[in-house]
């Protein structure tokens, strides 16, 4: 398997966290759990401004134990694989909204760890092939996270339709997902990290790159309202609850297909211009 295809298969890990969570979650906790909307709200509120704080430790953690990416990977990996089946196939020994707040700790710690590496990652592995190997590498980076997303967002609707118990068998199939990625990515991290001068808050500025974060939290907003409310407005407004495995595809199918596009328009354009 090439270092694209590795880093293909471990973006798609960690993705499953991402979007299909806030898709899934809001319905899950609804119909299965008995929370309130009210009260998943305020745990993922809590949990995503616990995560602004410490994802930047995790970073300086893996700057600080290069050499430890490897084990870091396999943390990630089992994290993930805990907090799905925690979260959606254990019944919670405990109350129920401080069982989901444990589970989403870990699930979203493990998450922001496998995000940081695979980033990370990304640019030792795209270094050895110059500018063009960096939008390369991102364009296989960013059709696994589509790809891991696509499968994620319609998999309770593919195991219902089987016949098995669609939130459960989630949670069994995600973790089963992760612990099988992490042995069959284990080769990426052989790629020594790039050295680099510590980072400043002045030299992101310097750079630019606060305009980039000012349009990362703009791209991430109406991405972020429509995964949460999709469900609810696929069931709720249109009528057609049986339909919704088919919009998810469509919706996040449209965005995987046009990754490999963007990335070859990257490589022949000003990415500037492209970006624009």
């Amino acid at each position: 398997m090439t270092p694209g295809r590795r880093t293909a298969l471990f973006a798609a890990m960690p993705a499953a966290a991402g979007l299909p969570l806030y898709i899934h979650l809001p319905q899950f906790a609804a119909t299965e759990m008995g929370l309130s909307l009210t009260v998943v709200g305020a745990i993922l509120i809590s949990i995503r401004i616990f995560d602004l704080v410490q994802d930047p430790l995790l970073g300086w953690m893996v700057d600080r134990a290069p050499a430890r990416r490897g084990q870091f990977a396999a943390l990630s990996a089992f994290g993930l694989a805990t907090g799905f089946a925690m979260l959606f196939s254990v019944t919670p020994p405990i109350r129920a909204d401080l069982w989901m707040t444990l589970a989403l700790v870990i699930l979203f710690t493990a998450y922001s760890l496998a995000t940081i590496l695979i980033y990370s990652q990304s640019v030792a592995i795209a270094e050895t092939g110059g500018v063009g190997g960096h939008f390369s590498i991102a364009g296989y980076r960013e059709a696994g996270v589509i790809a891991g997303v696509v499968f994620a967002a319609i998999a309770p609707a593919v195991l219902g339709a089987l016949g098995i118990a669609p939130y459960f068998g989630f949670g069994v199939l995600l973790a089963a997902v992760a612990v099988i990625t992490w042995a069959m990515t284990r080769p990426l991290w052989a790629t020594a990290p790039v050295a680099l001068p510590r980072l400043r808050f002045a030299a992101l500025r310097d750079a630019g790159a606060v305009y980039l974060l000012a349009l990362a939290f703009a791209n991430a907003v109406p991405v972020a309202l429509t995964s949460t409310l999709f469900l609810f407005f696929v069931e709720d407004r249109l009528g057609l609850p049986d339909q919704a495995g088919l919009f998810l595809i469509l919706f996040f199918a449209a965005a995987g297909l046009s990754a490999p596009v963007w990335s070859a328009l990257s490589r022949r354009a000003d990415p500037r211009r492209v970006l624009i």
